[in-house]
């Protein structure tokens, strides 16, 4: 410990730091410092038996990089030891590498080139979700020692007060999502970094059918060459440093027009880190026509009633004599309704009429 002092002092700054998560990345630095590590990056498992990086600090980038292309992700030797980090808090290297593994084994190789070599793995899982605050040495700098636990237990006992902290507000955060995309109309769901569905409303639940479903808490869908399509998209956006990048897919259905996805980050790098809710699912039927409530339109272009009616006809494509029909009322006063809806809507005709409400997703 380089100085215990500062280490303390940032200890009792964390539960702010998982407020404002924007204050990690520094916050990362200054326990770096603190304890004498040359780099810190937090990990969670990808799948049984691999890791991946979740962030880090500046003095990582290199090797996280490489780490994340090269395919460490599955050949990091330290993902044999998750059990023992999970039963024991707090894992030094001298627990479970020799000095022969440090020599021999290819994952040593790979850090050495990076100049790095000892680590010390403090586990703070919360729930079901495993995270791993790592803590890395430089090879001339020696490992951290058994008296250097007690602080790193410190450590990960405000770790695990800020994890549920970060994951109160993004299940918060995810809730709401969910409430908005009700109201309107969208269906949605979410899905974790490992592409397991942790979430879904109950529009995404009335949409999903034979050919696209959920099953054992995958999106599944019956192309398999669509599936392969979606499953690679949704690595890409998971696996992505942008959190605004996005995929726009279609699935195709019997009988009916392809539902139309787009599959998108469900919030910012640092707050993913501690949510379950990794990425959204928006799906849109292009099929079902978007009902609009009268009391929407009565309050955006202050339409009468009847006015309501005809225009949400109008919507749903229907011809001005068959909406006449369909109300029971004369042919000339349906067509007196419409030019009052173009005139109040500011449109010309049907098309463009359409095209403004079907912009309308709230009501």
């Amino acid at each position: 410990m380089n100085d215990a002092g500062s280490f303390y002092t940032l200890l009792g700054q964390l539960q702010d730091v998982a407020v404002d998560h924007q204050r990690w990345p520094l916050f990362l630095e200054q326990i770096a410092v603190a304890t004498g590590a040359a780099g810190i990056n937090v990990m969670a498992p990808a799948d049984r038996g691999s890791v991946t990086g979740l962030m880090f600090t500046n003095s990582m980038f290199g090797i996280m990089d490489e780490h994340q292309r090269d395919g460490w992700t599955h050949r990091d030797h330290r993902a044999k030891f998750m059990p023992l980090m999970k039963r024991s808090g707090v894992v030094l290297e001298s627990d479970f590498a020799s000095e022969k593994d440090l020599r021999e084994l290819e994952y040593y190789k790979f850090v050495a080139k990076f100049g790095f070599q000892h680590s010390a793995v403090i586990n703070f899982s919360s729930g079901s979700d495993d995270r791993f605050f790592v803590l890395h040495r430089k090879l001339a700098d020696g490992g951290f020692h058994d008296e250097d636990r007690e602080h790193l237990n410190a450590l990960r006992s405000q770790l695990q007060m800020a994890s549920r902290i970060m994951s109160i507000f993004a299940e918060s955060e995810m809730q709401g999502y969910m409430a908005a995309f009700e109201r309107a109309n969208v269906a949605c769901l979410f899905v974790d970094r490992r592409g397991s569905v942790v979430a879904a409303n109950q529009k995404a639940e009335r949409l999903l059918k034979s050919e696209v479903y959920i099953f054992r808490n995958r999106l599944t869908i019956s192309s398999s060459r669509e599936a392969s399509v979606f499953e690679a998209a949704l690595d890409k956006v998971i696996g992505g440093s942008d959190p605004a990048l996005s995929e726009v897919l279609t699935f195709s259905r019997r009988d009916k027009n392809p539902l139309l996805v787009r599959i998108e980050r469900a919030g910012s790098n640092l707050r993913d880190v501690f949510a379950n809710a990794y990425a959204m699912v928006i799906m849109e039927d292009v099929d079902q026509s978007q009902s609009i409530s009268y009391d929407a339109l009565r309050k955006l272009f202050g339409f009468t009633l009847s006015e309501c009616r005809v225009a949400c006809l109008l919507n749903e494509g229907e011809d001005i004599r068959a909406i006449a029909e369909r109300c029971g009322v004369h042919y000339e006063t349906t067509r007196a309704h419409m030019r009052s809806i173009l005139k109040k809507t500011g449109t010309q005709r049907q098309a463009e009429l359409c095209l403004l409400l079907g912009n309308i997703r709230l009501g």
